[in-house]
């Protein structure tokens, strides 16, 4: 697992989808971030100091969409993109630390099927592009090259949990996929050194 520690002085956090947006930016804010290749979601541990309770109160309704931005002042970028899992608190001296969790995709991964049958000759990018359609609250994003040709000369049937046939496409047809910022990437295994080794991104 590789880790990177971001030395950027600037880290922010916004809330997406309340009635307004809200910035956390002058409070602050801790976090590890692992994101991966593979078809798994990628998680943030989220610490912020010192949040009033009526942020806190909102965002521990439901599952708050954030964005979590870090790097140097003119120049920060976003770090993750997800959703709120779970919200908790804790006391840390005379400070108030709440921790939020959250994932990338993760309802949609766990709670998308497909259930298709797909007519003889059809090709490896049109199955892929179909069952990537049934991920809910996701969209296509960078796609490497897929094989073209059509190599499902009997057909193809995709009946099961989405992850779990994007799985089985993967090791057939040697790519990689994952979730990144709410969108789906695939690329070629030869373009990845060791699919399997996560990023871990810190900001203390």
């Amino acid at each position: 697992m590789k880790k990177l520690l971001l030395w950027g002085r600037r880290c922010s956090l916004v809330f997406r989808d309340l009635e307004i947006e809200l910035a956390i930016t002058e409070l602050r804010i801790a976090f590890e971030v692992t994101r991966s290749v593979i078809g798994v979601p990628n998680l943030a541990t989220i610490k912020v100091w010192n949040l009033s309770e009526k942020t806190i109160n909102l965002i521990s309704k439901r599952e708050i969409k954030l964005s979590l931005f870090a790097g140097y002042k003119g120049d920060t970028k976003m770090i993750f993109r997800g959703s709120i899992r779970n919200v908790s608190s804790e006391i840390d001296g005379v400070d108030k630390v709440t921790i939020i969790r959250a994932s990338d995709g993760f309802n949609s991964w766990n709670r998308s099927f497909v259930n298709k049958t797909f007519a003889p000759n059809v090709s490896v990018e049109t199955i892929v592009k179909e069952v990537i359609s049934t991920f809910s609250e996701i969209s296509e994003g960078f796609i490497d090259i897929l094989p073209q040709f059509a190599d499902k000369v009997r057909g193809y049937v995709a009946n099961g949990q989405t992850k779990d046939i994007m799985d089985n496409l993967a090791e057939e047809y040697g790519f990689s996929w994952s979730i990144q910022d709410e969108s789906i990437e695939i690329v070629n295994n030869e373009a990845v050194k060791n699919p399997s080794q996560a990023r871990v991104y810190y900001f203390k």
